[in-house]
């Protein structure tokens, strides 16, 4: 009888190792693939963070208006719409239209967003302690001139002026390659810039605009 009992036990003890062994080999098999899905899944995802998302050279444009800027002895005020651009790997901000405001009258500068506004300065003439006001000059990039796709200050520039109210728009000057300073004086309106690699100077009466001859600079070197 009792060798009979320790058979039976030696039976359940093999059977309890057997069991074990394969519970412990059950649980590695699933173990060890939980790990290699989570790690795979990591990778993935690790992969898919360190891809840069495809941007285009230039997307579409993002409008908003700026704040007031006032007209020196003007009841008009204007305001820059701004055109945010994605270029050249960073984004950057561009004025691109003027909104004028006088009392509940508004109009815009432009008839379109297509254009880089550069420069905007006030016409005034100081005399006597007293200012004069001849309206607003603007800089502005028109056309893509050097062919890089994109409008800025190497490309030709277009001189337009405005009356005081913001009306009468008028181009002096087209296709210049530097707009470089102007001054307002004597009533006339005295501009410098560069045309064609030569430096020009050239007198606007007021208040009517009419040109006088434009005047070459002499060379540095004779």
């Amino acid at each position: 009888m009792d060798k009979f009992f320790a058979v039976v036990w030696k039976i359940n003890a093999l059977l309890l190792l057997i069991s074990g062994l394969a519970f412990f080999g059950a649980t590695f098999y699933f173990s060890k693939s939980y790990i290699e899905a989570v790690t795979n899944t990591d990778a993935e995802e690790i992969k898919a963070s360190d891809e840069e998302p495809v941007e285009n050279s230039v997307d579409e444009p993002v409008l908003s208006l700026g704040e007031f800027e006032p007209m020196s002895n003007s009841d008009t005020v204007l305001m820059p719409l701004m055109s945010r651009v994605y270029a050249n790997e960073e984004y950057g901000d561009e004025v691109c239209n003027y909104l004028f405001v006088n009392g509940n009258n508004m109009h815009w500068l432009l008839s379109h967003n297509d254009d880089v506004i550069l420069r905007t300065n006030d016409l005034i003439e100081s005399k006597n302690g007293q200012e004069q006001s001849h309206g607003r000059l603007f800089q502005i990039i028109k056309r893509d001139t050097n062919h890089d796709d994109l409008l800025d200050s190497a490309d030709l520039s277009t001189l337009v002026v405005v009356d005081k109210t913001g009306h009468q728009y008028r181009e002096l000057l087209k296709n210049i390659d530097t707009f470089i300073d102007y001054q307002v004086v004597s009533q006339k309106l005295r501009l410098v810039y560069e045309y064609q690699g030569q430096i020009y100077l050239q007198y606007f009466n007021l208040p009517d605009f009419s040109h006088h001859p434009a005047i070459a600079a002499p060379h540095l070197y004779p």
